[in-house]
């Protein structure tokens, strides 16, 4: 895949994410958004909420959750062979098969902010 790829698909999954908590949210009637807007940034870790009404008394803290995903690919290419070792990349199964694997490992960090419902 190339990265301008990989980079489209990890932004739309994100952002499909966060509409489905929020869909999924309302529908089970919990009182919860994902990436709420307005937010402010008042300094590192303090975000705050401000719904419609504009009112000071009505701000909410935001939690940012973070995320720090590891995402794999895995590519084999099979043949025969009569030997039964491990060998790094290399998986010999007891039926004789050889296998190649070659692994992909990208890591995605991001943080959403999400208005938690009060207690």
């Amino acid at each position: 895949m190339k990265l301008k790829d990989f980079v489209k698909h990890t932004i739309l999954d994100i952002a499909t994410g966060i509409q489905e908590a929020n869909d999924e949210a309302i529908s089970m009637k919990i009182d919860l958004k994902a990436n709420p807007k307005p937010i402010y940034f008042r300094g590192p870790g303090n975000v705050e909420y401000m719904p419609d009404s504009g009112s000071r008394d009505d701000t909410k803290q935001v939690e940012m959750i973070k995320f720090d995903v590891a995402v794999t690919s895995t590519g084999t290419v099979s043949g025969e062979a009569g030997a039964g070792i491990n060998v790094a990349g290399f998986k010999v199964g007891g039926s004789g098969e050889v296998k190649n694997e070659n692994e992909n490992i990208s890591r995605i960090k991001f943080e959403v902010p999400v208005l938690l419902p009060s207690s």
